[in-house]
C-alpha cells in the first residue's frame, strides 16, 4: 500500500536530517543512506531516536551508511537495552495477566510490549515506561486488591476510595512497585474525552498476543483506534506513534468503518483522520480506502501544523498546557464535545488536589469544590503578580490540568 516515492516533496522532506533518517529507516521515500548527514546529525542521532521511539531501527539503518563507529556503538546498545527491556515488562504482563485470571479477572494489556510484538514482530521495538492493563470497571477495586498481594501499590498515602474519586476522570490508577515497571490500572482506554469504546466491549473482543500464553490485547480495530487517540493525545509528537498508525494502515484485518464510526460516536474523528493524514504523508501509505473520502471539514490543517511543531521539540519539552487544550479541542468535531472537554478540563479532580488539601474517604466527593478553590487560589495568586503585589510563585505543577500535565514525563509519550 506504499504511495509512489515520485511526486511532490512530503513533510518528512523539511524536517531535520536526523529525523529524515528515522524516517528512511522506517519505511520513508528513501534509503537511509540517501540522506546526506554531518557529522552533527550523526551525534545527535541516537538521542533523536530515543526521544522519537526509534531507537529499535537504528543497528539495521546504520549497518550501511557510513556512520562513524561510536554512534554504531551507542545504536547497538540501546537497541540491546530496549530489548531486555521489551522481555522484561512482557514477562510481567504475563505475571499480572495470571494473577488476575486467577481471581476470575479478565485483563487486556494495552500499548506496551505486548502491543509492540503484534504490531511490530517484537516485545523490544516500543519504548515504554510502564504498563497499561484494562480491566471492567465495576473490577478495579478487586483486581487492585489482587495486584497488591503482589506488591503493587498506589502512591503513597492514598487509599482505594480516594484513588477512585481522583482518577476517575483519567480512567486509570496509577500503581507502582519495588522491582517491576509501574503499571496503570485502567478501567476505561483513557481519559473521558479520548475513550470511546467501553472497557467492556475492548475486554469482550481482545485477542491472544502470539506466543504469550494469556496476555491478551485489544483486537485489531480496536488497537487501530486505541493508537490512533493516543496519538491525537500527546499532539502527534514522536515518530513513533505515527509509525504505529502506519503499520495498520498496512494491514488486512482492520475493519475500518467500525474504526470511523467508534471515532464519531464519540466525537473524535477529526483528530483520528489527522493521524491518518499525518502518518500517510511521512511514511508513505496510502489511507484506507474506505475512509478515502472521509476528511473532516474541519481543522485538519490546523493539527497538522501543531503535530509539526510537536515532532520537533526537544526531548524533555512538551506542548503547555493552551496548546494542547486548543489541539484537543480542535480535535474533537462537536461543540457539545468541546463544551464537555472544557469542563472535565475544569472540574475534574487531580492528585493534586489530594497533595494540597487530602480528606478522609467519607468526603471524597469533595475534591471538585477543593480543585476548583485550588485554581481560583492560582489565579489569585497570578492577578497579584501581574499587578505587582509580590505574591509568591505556586509551587512546581500548580497549575496542573486533568491531562498529561498530572503524568509525570517519562510516562508521557511512551506506549
Amino acid at each position: 500500500m506504499r504511495t509512489s516515492p515520485d511526486g511532490p516533496p512530503s513533510l518528512a522532506d523539511g524536517l531535520p536530517r536526523p529525523l529524515q533518517f528515522l524516517i528512511a529507516a522506517a519505511a520513508g521515500r528513501r534509503r537511509p543512506r540517501d540522506v546526506e548527514m554531518s557529522i552533527a546529525d550523526w551525534d545527535a542521532l541516537p538521542a533523536v531516536a530515543h526521544r522519537h521511539g526509534l531507537s529499535a531501527l537504528l543497528v539495521d539503518a546504520l549497518a550501511h551508511c557510513g556512520a562513524p563507529p561510536a554512534i554504531r556503538e551507542r545504536a547497538a546498545v540501546a537497541a540491546r537495552d530496549r530489548v531486555v527491556a521489551g522481555l522484561k515488562g512482557m514477562a510481567e504482563v504475563v505475571l499480572v495477566a495470571d494473577a488476575l485470571r486467577a481471581a476470575g479477572i479478565r485483563a487486556v494489556s494495552l500499548k506496551g510490549p505486548a502491543l509492540s510484538r503484534w504490531l511490530y514482530g517484537t516485545v523490544g521495538f516500543r519504548r515504554f515506561a510502564d504498563l497499561d492493563i484494562l480491566v471492567a470497571p465495576s473490577e478495579v477495586k478487586p483486581a487492585y486488591d489482587v495486584l497488591e498481594r503482589h506488591g503493587y501499590r498506589l502512591p503513597p498515602g492514598m487509599t482505594a476510595k480516594t484513588a477512585a474519586a481522583i482518577y476517575r476522570g483519567l480512567g486509570a490508577w496509577p500503581l507502582s512497585h519495588d522491582e517491576r515497571y509501574p503499571l496503570d490500572l485502567h478501567f476505561r482506554l483513557a481519559h473521558r474525552s479520548f475513550a470511546p469504546l467501553p472497557a467492556a466491549t475492548v475486554i469482550a473482543d481482545s485477542i491472544e498476543s502470539g506466543g504469550s500464553r494469556g496476555a491478551l490485547i485489544p483486537s485489531p480495530t480496536h488497537a487501530s483506534l486505541i493508537l490512533l487517540l493516543h496519538a491525537s493525545k500527546h499532539l502527534w509528537c514522536t515518530l513513533e506513534m505515527l509509525l504505529g498508525i502506519a503499520r495498520v494502515m498496512e494491514r488486512d484485518d482492520v475493519d475500518w468503518g467500525g474504526v470511523r464510526e467508534a471515532a464519531r460516536r464519540a466525537g473524535g474523528w477529526t483528530g483520528c483522520w489527522s493521524g491518518l493524514a499525518l502518518a500517510s504523508e511521512i511514511f508513505a501509505v496510502q489511507i484506507p480506502p474506505r475512509l478515502a473520502d472521509e476528511r473532516p471539514s474541519r481543522a485538519p490543517d490546523a493539527l497538522r501544523r501543531t503535530a509539526i511543531a510537536a515532532l520537533l521539540l526537544p526531548a524533555g519539552v512538551f506542548a503547555d498546557r493552551w496548546q494542547e487544550r486548543r489541539a484537543h479541542r480542535t480535535s474533537l468535531d462537536r461543540w457539545s464535545a468541546r463544551v464537555r472537554y472544557d469542563l472535565w478540563r475544569l472540574t475534574a479532580p487531580t492528585p493534586l488536589e489530594w497533595k494540597w488539601w487530602p480528606l478522609p474517604d467519607a468526603l471524597t466527593a469533595l475534591y471538585t469544590p477543593v480543585r476548583l478553590a485550588r485554581l481560583a487560589a492560582g489565579a489569585a495568586r497570578a492577578s497579584m503578580r501581574a499587578t505587582g503585589t509580590g505574591a509568591a510563585p505556586p509551587p512546581p505543577g500548580d497549575v496542573a490540568t486533568p491531562s498529561t500535565r498530572a503524568v509525570p514525563e517519562s510516562r508521557r509519550t511512551s506506549g
